[in-house]
Formats: C-alpha cells, sequence, structure tokens
C-alpha cells in the first residue's frame, strides 16, 4: 500500500518536538520482518516499511494505543482496526486522539506524513484514504493524474473535499481495475513539525456522499487508522482510537467522543472518556434564532471543549486593546467530597518568540496553583521549574463588577530543537481560583477579561518582551464530573487606535452587548446596548509624569474636542446615565481618589434626590455656562465642613456641568467646544473655603475624554481631543493623536477589500482566496503578493507579515 500523494519541500521548525521530551528516546533497530499485523482486544495492529533498510519500532501501550517511532527513506504505516477481521458492515466511525513529531528528509522534496481512516472495499473492488490531517493538503494529489474532483460535503462539522479515480494494477495473473476514493479534510493541515491531532471520521457518511455522486463503493472489506509517513523520520503517541459501529440510517454519525470541527469562521475540538452517546456536542450557525455559539453537555469523567478565537495574527501593543468576551451557562453536579472534582478554564495565547501565556481559572481541593501547574506538564513529561506567586507576584485585571488580582507564575524549561540545540523556554501562567465546588449548580458566567493589550504590557515586569497574538483559544476542563455548559458568546475583539501620547481604556459591567471602534477619521468610538441594569464606559487619556503636572507652572490648559452621540433610553431603567464628559484625576492633598468631571453632552440627570451634588456657583467658559458642584463622601463623623480637609478617608469629587447639554434621549447630536481646565479647577477651590491654591489641587494625574453608557443603546464617537498647556515661562505643549497613514493608489496589491489600507480584514480575506484557488476557482489578483501569477501560502505569509509590521 503505497499513497506517494505529496509534493513539498518541508522547513524545519527550531521549535521544540514536545513529545520527544514527553517520552524517552529509544535507539532505531532494523528488523528483517518490516511487516506484521498484531491482533489484542478485538482491534488489529498493524506496521509495514516499504524499505527493508529502514529503522523503526512498534510497541502497544495496552490501553488501545500504541507508541511508534520511524527513520524511513520511503514510505511506511502504523494503523490499528478491523484488518483481519471483517466489519460487520460499513456504518462506522473512527474517532483517534494522537500525538505527532516528525522531521522530513530534507535531501527529499516530496517528504510527507498524514492521518486517514484506510479500507478497502469489494464488489466492485476499492481502496479509501479519508484523510483527515495532512502536512500539506494543497499538493495531497498532485502527483496523481487522473483524479476527479468531485466537490466537497459536510461531515460532522468538517468539510472534506472528494477526489476519485480509476487504477490498474497489473500482474501475473494479468490485469485488472480498482477504484481509488480520497477525500481531504478542510482546515487541518499539520502545518510544523509537532502537532497534537484529534478528529471523528465517519466512514459511512464519506461512503454515501460518493455514492450519491455516482461512484458506486461497495461493501466494506477492512477499515483502519493510519498514520502514514514518506522519507520522513518521527514519533508517534496514539492516546486513543475508537472504531464504532453506528446505529440508525445511513448518513452522518451523530458525534464520537472527540473531535474536532470548523463553523462560523471558528475551529471546535472537545475530547471525552464518556461513551460517545453520553455526550453531546451541537454547533449553532450564526443567523440561528437561538443565538447560540455551541452546547456541550457530558454524563461521568474527564471532558474537555477548546474553541480557537483568532484567525489571524493581532498587535497587542500601546495602541491596542484586546477584548475577551464570554457570555456562558455551566451546569454540573459530582461528589464534593472527591478530590478529583475539578472544573477549570484557560485562556491560551501563543505569543512570538515562541512564548505562550495562559489565563487560567481552576479550582483543585488544596488550593495550591503550583500543584495544579506540575500535573499540568507532568502529563507531557516536561520537568519544569515553577515560580511560586505571592502577594507581590500578580497583576490586577478589571473583569465584570471588580479588579481581580491574578497570580503570576513563570513555568521555566529547557527545549530543544530539531538540530538538537538546547533552549530555555518560558510560559506565563496567571491564576485565579474559582470556587466551582458546589453540586447540583447552575451559574451564568457573562464579562470581560481585562485588556489582553494591557496585561501583557504588564507582564514586561517579569519577563515577557512580545506584542503579537499568532493564536487564542479558550478551553473549558473537568475531571469525574457530569455536566453541561451553553455557550452564548467566546471571542477575542481587537481595535487598533491612532498613536500619541494617549491611552485606552474601557470598563463593563453586567450584561452588555458593546464594541470599541477606531478609524482614521475617528479618535475612538463605542457602541452599545444595555438591555438591563448595568454600566459600561470606554476613555482616552493621557496620564503625566509619576508626581502628576504640577499645575503651579501652568498659565492655561486647554482642551479642544468633538464627537456624536446617539441613544435612546431604556424604559424600564429609571437610573440611565448617558453621556460625553471631561474625566480627570485630581487629588486635593495626598489622596489620588480625587477625581473631577466637566459633563459635555449627554443624559447625566442626577434629579432632585438629597444626594445629589449641590451647585456652588457658576462660571462662563468660551460662551457656556457651567454650574459647579462638589460632592464629598467620607468615613468619619461630622460634617462636610468640619472634617479634615486632608484626610485620606475623605473623596471629593468634583463637576462641571454645561446649562445647555441634553439630558433627555433623542435625534443624533453634534457636540464639539473647547474647555479651558483652568478656570474650573480655579472654581474648584472656590468651593469650600479651607481649600487653597498653595497646598490644595496643586497637581494632576490624569485627563481623559469619556462616554459612559448605562440602561440605553446607542453610539458615541470622538472625533477629536486635543491638549494645549501653556506654561508661564511661555513654553507650549501640544498633545494630539496621531495616525500613521498609508497614502496608496486606489488599487494595490493587498488591499483586498479595498478600503485603502492593509490590515488584518484582508489576512482574513486572503484566506478565503486561497481556499477558492485550491478548488479551481478564480481569485482576487490582490491576494497575489509575489505576483507570480499564483495563490499560494506564500502569499499569506507575506500578506500576514507586512499587517504585522515584520520584514518581508
Amino acid at each position: 500500500m503505497s499513497l506517494r500523494l505529496f509534493k513539498r519541500a518541508a522547513s524545519v521548525s527550531t521549535a521544540i518536538l514536545c513529545l520527544a521530551a514527553a517520552v524517552p528516546s529509544v535507539p532505531f533497530k532494523a528488523s528483517a520482518e518490516q511487516s506484521r499485523v498484531i491482533s489484542s482486544d478485538g482491534y488489529d495492529y498493524e506496521y509495514w516499511m516499504q524499505n527493508s533498510d529502514d529503522e523503526f519500532k512498534f510497541e502497544l501501550d495496552g490501553s488501545g494505543g500504541f507508541e511508534a517511532s520511524w527513520n524511513a527513506a520511503d514510505n511506511c504505516f502504523f494503523s490499528k482496526g478491523l484488518i483481519n477481521s471483517r466489519p460487520s458492515s460499513d456504518n462506522y466511525s473512527v474517532s483517534y486522539d494522537m500525538s505527532l513529531a516528525y522531521k522530513p528528509e530534507e535531501s527529499c522534496d516530496d517528504a510527507c506524513v498524514y492521518v486517514c481512516a484506510y479500507g478497502t472495499l469489494t464488489d466492485p473492488p476499492a481502496v479509501f484514504f479519508f484523510t483527515d490531517c495532512a502536512s500539506d493538503r494543497s499538493s495531497y494529489i498532485g502527483e496523481n493524474s487522473g483524479f476527479e474532483n468531485l466537490g466537497i460535503f459536510d461531515s460532522n462539522g468538517n468539510t472534506y473535499e472528494l477526489y476519485y479515480k480509476k487504477d490498474v494494477e497489473n500482474s501475473i495473473h494479468g490485469s485488472y481495475s480498482y477504484d481509488r476514493f480520497v477525500s481531504l479534510r478542510r482546515g487541518c493541515e499539520i502545518n510544523d513539525n509537532y502537532a497534537e491531532l484529534e478528529g471523528n471520521i465517519n466512514v459511512k457518511a464519506q461512503l454515501d456522499a460518493f455514492n450519491k455522486l455516482g461512484k458506486k463503493t461497495g461493501t466494506l472489506d477492512s477499515l483502519s487508522l493510519n498514520l502514514e509517513s514518506y522519507n520522513c523520520s518521527g514519533f508517534a503517541i496514539l492516546n486513543r482510537c475508537e472504531i464504532t459501529e453506528l446505529s440508525g440510517e445511513a448518513g452522518d454519525a451523530p458525534y464520537a467522543s472527540g473531535g474536532t470541527f470548523e463553523k462560523n469562521g471558528y475551529t471546535y475540538s472537545y475530547r471525552s472518556s464518556c461513551e460517545p452517546d453520553n455526550v453531546d456536542f451541537k454547533l449553532y450557525d450564526v443567523d440561528d434564532d437561538t443565538d447560540m455559539d455551541f452546547g456541550f453537555s457530558w454524563k461521568e469523567g474527564e471532558s474537555s471543549l477548546t474553541k480557537s478565537l483568532l484567525s489571524a495574527p493581532v498587535k497587542a501593543d500601546a495602541n491596542s486593546i484586546l477584548i475577551f468576551k464570554k457570555d456562558y451557562e455551566y451546569a454540573f453536579c459530582g461528589d464534593k467530597d472527591d478530590i478529583a472534582n475539578a472544573f477549570d478554564n484557560i485562556l491560551e495565547l501563543d505569543i512570538e518568540n515562541e512564548q505562550t501565556v495562559y489565563f487560567a481559572s481552576v479550582k483543585n481541593n488544596s488550593g495550591s496553583y503550583v500543584r495544579y501547574l506540575t500535573d499540568k506538564y507532568l502529563e507531557k513529561g516536561i520537568d519544569a521549574r515553577i515560580i511560586a506567586g505571592d502577594v507581590n507576584n500578580e497583576i490586577a485585571l478589571d473583569n465584570d463588577k471588580e479588579r481581580i488580582r491574578m497570580y503570576v507564575y513563570p513555568v521555566e524549561y529547557t527545549v530543544t530543537s530539531n538540530e538538537n540545540e538546547e533552549k530555555k523556554h518560558t510560559d506565563y501562567w496567571l491564576m485565579k481560583d474559582e470556587n466551582y465546588y458546589i453540586t447540583d449548580n447552575s451559574v451564568h458566567h457573562t464579562g470581560a477579561l481585562a485588556d489582553l493589550s494591557k496585561a501583557l504590557k504588564e507582564l514586561k515586569a517579569y519577563g515577557l518582551d512580545a506584542e503579537t497574538v499568532y493564536s487564542a483559544s479558550y478551553t473549558f476542563g473537568t475531571e469525574k464530573l457530569a455536566g453541561s455548559l451553553n455557550v452564548k458568546e467566546l471571542s477575542i475583539e481587537s481595535t487598533d487606535f491612532p498613536n500619541g501620547p494617549f491611552y485606552y481604556d474601557y470598563h463593563y459591567f453586567n450584561k452588555h452587548d458593546f464594541s470599541l471602534e477606531s478609524s482614521d477619521q475617528a479618535f475612538f468610538g463605542l457602541k452599545w446596548r444595555d438591555d438591563i441594569q448595568g454600566y459600561c464606559s470606554a476613555e482616552a487619556g493621557m496620564s503625566f509624569e509619576e508626581d502628576g503636572l504640577d499645575l503651579s507652572d501652568v498659565e492655561r490648559i486647554a482642551v479642544d474636542y468633538s464627537g456624536s452621540l446617539e441613544y435612546s433610553k431604556n424604559d424600564d431603567n429609571a437610573d440611565a446615565l448617558t453621556g460625553i464628559c471631561i474625566y480627570g484625576s485630581l487629588p486635593v492633598s495626598e489622596n489620588e481618589a480625587d477625581e473631577m468631571c466637566i459633563v459635555l453632552e449627554g443624559m447625566y440627570d442626577y434629579g432632585e434626590s438629597t444626594d445629589s451634588p449641590r451647585t456652588v456657583l457658576s462660571i462662563n467658559d468660551n460662551g457656556k455656562w457651567y454650574d459647579i458642584s462638589r460632592d464629598t463622601a467620607y468615613s468619619g463623623d461630622g460634617g462636610d465642613e468640619s472634617a479634615d480637609i486632608d484626610s485620606a478617608e475623605i473623596v471629593y469629587q468634583f463637576s462641571s456641568r454645561e446649562h445647555d447639554h441634553r439630558t433627555e434621549s433623542g435625534e443624533p447630536l453634534k457636540f464639539s467646544g473647547t474647555i479651558d481646565l483652568t478656570k474650573h479647577i480655579e472654581a474648584y477651590r472656590e468651593t469650600n473655603p479651607k481649600l487653597n491654591t498653595a497646598v490644595h489641587l496643586c497637581k494632576l494625574d490624569n485627563i481623559a475624554i469619556r462616554a459612559d453608557a448605562s440602561g440605553s443603546e446607542g453610539r458615541a464617537v470622538i472625533d477629536k481631543f486635543e491638549v494645549t498647556i501653556e506654561y508661564r515661562d511661555g513654553t507650549v505643549e501640544n498633545y494630539n493623536p496621531y495616525r500613521v497613514k498609508m497614502f496608496m493608489p486606489w488599487e494595490v496589491t493587498g488591499d483586498l477589500n479595498g478600503d485603502k489600507i492593509i490590515d488584518s480584514l484582508d489576512v482574513a480575506l486572503c484566506r478565503r482566496e486561497l481556499l477558492r484557488s485550491e478548488n479551481g476557482e478564480e481569485f482576487n489578483k490582490f491576494a497575489d503578493m509575489d505576483k507570480n501569477g499564483k495563490l499560494q501560502v506564500n502569499d499569506l505569509v507575506l500578506l500576514t507579515r507586512f499587517v504585522l509590521g515584520l520584514k518581508t
């Protein structure tokens, strides 16, 4: 059985073959016996080496899997299946979980590896290769002239390409013909020298697809899961393989206890120790009335589910925000006294320079994060040094209504490259405890993890120095629990803002649909829909030096602004608050919690309650009148005027509210103006005779323009926010955002969507064009980055590197 369908010049990655670290290496031994079938526990295991000089090792692990290692100049394969024992029907599925490490021969231009369901048919005679993963899917059929492309079909959430060929064999007994059926799964190309593979191949659905296209498939005679290699050396562990006869009508089968699926532009994979009948996995369409992403339930045992979150690399630099959103419900039950009862969820980011960052919410009975991490790495056979976190080894993240603290654990270990060079490697774990030890419990988890860009910046203090996130995924995991997940949203939103001295931030509470926006025309925007009581805001501003801006040196601070605001009030929410304001930290003394707020536009009507800020005086600023008020909160006894003004227990809030700003929702409006901030600060001092110029309100820590939203639906856009500081010595500082614009003609290579900007949207379109070209369809000429007249993977690589600002 020789299927040399690849033609590829494989690159040698400098990344570790992690599998080699997981299992001790063994010496290769050539054997006179180059082919053998071993029967064990109802399955047949087979190895076959085309070249008698090739070296290999093949061992069963006693639990339904095998370990194989090889160094083969020609074709070889290792398999598990029904080979000597004929299948009882043709209604089977093959599910598997495999770890694979391989290295192509550098002198060979058609080296390859692939994993497939292989089998033979009778009446008429045929052979099939239903291929789930391949090291170069684009040239899988390349050498085999005469294959007919029959189109595509979907099975178990995956899309397969179908190919057919009539072959002729010559022997001493004459010539005879037989059919070749080949299918190629899209989206599971093995792109590196190491891969963790899992899948579920519905053999019956594949055979039915060929029959529907007029290609008779006959009766199933043998069936196996094959790992096949040509001109490669490598190592593989088959952790699990189940060949299951399915019940029911012909056609696609129920999901088994593991698999990988693609839908709506994302990849999902799950595995479970449950029987297939005890696992249910459902993917929903984007336009489903359910407004759901997926559902996953299991009856008992160890289960996990992973969703990919990025389709193209994104930057996480000083002017980027990456928001991770989640909205899911989980319910589970189990023995609360069982130490193995655990439910964890992990957000994994693969960063440039072969770095990995994990955000983990876990629960183990001892509360030991170190033990949890130790187990994780021991499972992979990696000897890691874990740097334990303490109160000084943490970062703070905004999540829902609280500012949570996550302990930082760098994990160090040594990796070995393909060239046998040792290299130090560090993973970064951010750990948060979750109290999931409540049996028969159902919890709705909704919220957003803090800006991932900000988190990566804070990790620089622990040694991480990288900005580009190449991939991201989210994994749910459980041990010895029965449970269910109903997921509405798991996503990462990326937004790039203009460069300059400004920071960008957001705050988000309760359940919202919201997004941050930016373009060449706008400074930033916030779009939201709040159906229930809650609050979200976004701001852009600048922070001054560590000691703040010394106002005694300042003659005038001018803030120029413009923008637009559109919103409608939620009638069920009496406490709605929506608008635009200038916000800043203006400490009275040492208490940096003191703040100011200058209301520009929007619904900031506090009503007539006794808790409302009191208007003290009014000022005219550039032709607009503002009411000045002060609100004081303190924990000590005594009245407002008698309290110690320098007490750290007191928090002052100063506000300026324009007389004519709109207080009810209505038609969209545009706003603009100039604020003389020094006038407002002087007015704040006048609200209390104890505040004096020499001691109080003498510095400005930061200043920002902010959009707030609560109990409403709408969109706010800030077009302009410029700060000009005139000093008493005559010097002037201007703080303006700026964007590095890319001036280019209307039609330019790389700009696939014609918006005059080459960005991640064009990268996503290039991926789609690559698939179109592989099907023989015409493609967008602007995707041909190297201008060789063909659309190939190299064009996608060049475009991605250009967007990331890397050398091409």
